[in-house]
Order: C-alpha cells, then structure tokens, then sequence
C-alpha cells in the first residue's frame, strides 16, 4: 500500500501552512501473519527527526540568498566590459559587411541573430571606428573564453552568410570544452542547479534526470557530483543526456565516464513532440536546460514539449546566461553582445 501525507499547522487567521510532505510512501509488511514472532523487533527503537530544507518552499529572500555566489571580483567586472567591447566590434564590423547582402535565404537562426544584432549594436552605442588592436589583444590571450569570442568575431561575417559553421570553429581543439571551463558566470550557475537538485534528492533518492542540449556535459557534471558527494550510492536512477546532434556525445561520455551505466545518449529536436522521438510521458523528476533559451524559435512549443516528459510536480532547471531577443534581458555583467556572439550561432547543429 501507498499514501502521501502532508502535514500543516494553524497560521496567522488560523490559514494552514504546509510543514512538510512526503509522497508515494510505502508500507511493507515486516513478518508474516503465520509466523510466531514479534514484529515490533524489527523496527528501530531509535528515532532522528531533522528539519529538510526544501528549495521550493523557502521564501523567495532566503532561497536567493542560499543560491548567491557573492559580489563579483572587479577583476571579473573588468574582463566583462573588455569582452563587452571586443565583442560589439566584431558585431559591428560584421553588420557593415552584410549590410547589402541577400538575407532571404539564410536558416531562421542566422536571421533572427542579425536582427538580434543591430538591436544590440545600437542599443550598446559605442561603435569603435578602428580594430582596437590591443584590446582584442588582451581579450585573446586573456583565457579560453576571451579567446573564443575572438575566434568567432574573426570569421563573423562568413557565418552571417552561412559559408561556415560556428560549430566548425568551436569544436577545433577542444575549444568548446575549454571555453566552458573558463566561463566564470556559468560555473557559478552550475553550482547553484546542482546544488538545487541535491537539495530535491533529500526526499527523492532515486532520481530521474533528462538533459536537453546537454553538449559536453558541462551541466550535468556539477549535477552528478551533487548527487554522488557523501553518498555510498548516487541519488540517480537515470540520466537521458540529450542533444539536436550527436557529435558531443563522444567527450561527454569521457566527462561523465563515472557514471556511465546510468546514463543514455540520444538525438533529440525539443521543438517537435518527443513522444514522436521515442520518449515517454511523465517520466522524469528534473528537466535540465541550460544555454538553450536563445535557441528556441518557439517557447510555448517548446515548454509544452517539455512538460511532456515531466513527473507530476516535476521540476524544469532552466538555466540562460545568454538570454537574448525576445525572451531575454541582461541577466549577468555581460552585455548580450559578449556572450551570445559565441552561443547564439550554433543552432543549426544538425
């Protein structure tokens, strides 16, 4: 047998106000009716109640300050307005090129970052008339991060006209992974979710975890850490790592080698049903996506395709440093220029 119990106490205006919950508990018995002995020998004399924080019921003020990762290091603040004006150069300098070029051809997505682009160019309103040599300079020796942007912003104007990939570029030499590793405002985020999914595992201990746009792994991995550190077995039952391409299943499965008999690799388009794509409903207890927002042509599509794979009371990680366009705004010390001129041009990933 099965129940869920929540339980409550009487509040201001006698309002009840939930305590705690648990779902789907399960009750077995511990002897049989035929055998002669005393049941109650089986169960623990011995009793610990402790109080479980759970995220989605604190108050919004201690739920941001528990998930704040502190004042940004001016350094930091430094290296983001350098990056800032590196990458409303390139931006810049690509727009004049295209300016008379035939765009009725291009794939929605080149489309929509040109559109996306002269917003932001003139929105950010400090055009460089000159290549600011010793600025892009700086930015490219400064780590990984810096250096991919630069590497885009060279050949910007070939992947506006759709004569190359930007994932021909991101992909040399591991660039991708390293580009990643050296972006500080999304390891900071990666903190948070995996520490929003240990916090979800206290009362869920067998979790199942669905990745959307998982890439290299990058995401997951604080997620899988979370859920392995101080345990003697991981709180995942599942992880389906999925993505539009399947050519970075072959590093992230390197990455996440530790964990390799829970997880599965698959294509996967969130655009379309994926009960089309042979997945089934209501099956996982976290969806995971991060840096795909400016990605979505359609959000309402896409979240209803979402919800789909969803548990009841299931929980969406939706993780966007590189918000843009029409559903973003800015949500870090980056100017959408710095970020979204290394992430928003690898959506036609096929």
């Amino acid at each position: 047998m099965q129940i869920s119990v929540s339980t409550f106490y009487r509040g201001a205006d006698a309002v009840p106000v939930a305590v705690a919950a648990w779902e789907s508990v399960a009750f077995r018995s511990i002897g049989s009716a035929e055998e002669e002995i005393d049941p109650a020998a089986n169960v623990s004399s011995h009793w610990v109640w402790g109080l479980l924080s759970r995220f989605d019921l604190m108050p919004h003020e201690e739920l941001t300050k528990r998930l704040s990762v502190g004042n940004v290091p001016s350094t930091e603040l430094q290296r983001a307005q350098n990056l800032e004006k590196a990458a409303a150069f390139y931006i810049d300098r690509a727009l004049q090129e295209i300016a008379n070029d035939d765009r009725s051809k291009l794939p929605y997505h080149l489309v929509r970052f040109v559109h996306w682009a002269v917003r932001a160019a003139k929105n950010y309103g400090k055009v460089l008339e000159t290549e600011p040599v010793a600025l892009l300079k700086n930015v490219r020796r400064r780590d990984d991060h810096s250096e991919l942007l630069c590497i885009v912003g060279d050949k910007l104007v070939r992947v506006l006209r759709a004569e190359l990939e930007t994932l021909e570029l991101m992909l040399v030499d591991n660039r991708l992974t390293r580009h990643y590793q050296a972006n500080v405002t999304n390891a900071d985020l990666s903190q948070d979710v995996g520490d929003l999914a240990d916090n979800l595992s206290d009362l869920e201990t067998h979790l199942q975890i669905f990745e959307i746009g998982a890439g290299i792994g990058g995401m997951i991995l604080p997620i899988l850490e979370a859920l392995t550190r101080g345990r003697d077995e991981a709180a995942l039952q599942k992880h389906t790592s999925t993505d539009i391409t399947s050519r970075f299943f072959v590093d992230a499965r390197n990455k996440l080698a530790k964990w390799s008999d829970r997880i599965t690799y698959t294509k996967l388009d969130i655009s379309h049903d994926p009960l089309t794509q042979g997945f089934t409903a209501r099956q996982f207890d976290i969806v995971v996506a991060a840096n795909i927002p400016h990605a979505i042509a359609n959000m309402i599509t896409t979240m209803t395709n979402v919800r789909t794979l969803l548990k009841p009371r299931g929980k969406l990680f939706l993780l966007g440093a590189n918000l843009c366009g029409q559903w973003g705004h800015r949500t870090s010390v980056y100017h959408p220029c710095t970020t979204t001129l290394c992430t928003s041009l690898c959506d036609s990933r096929q």
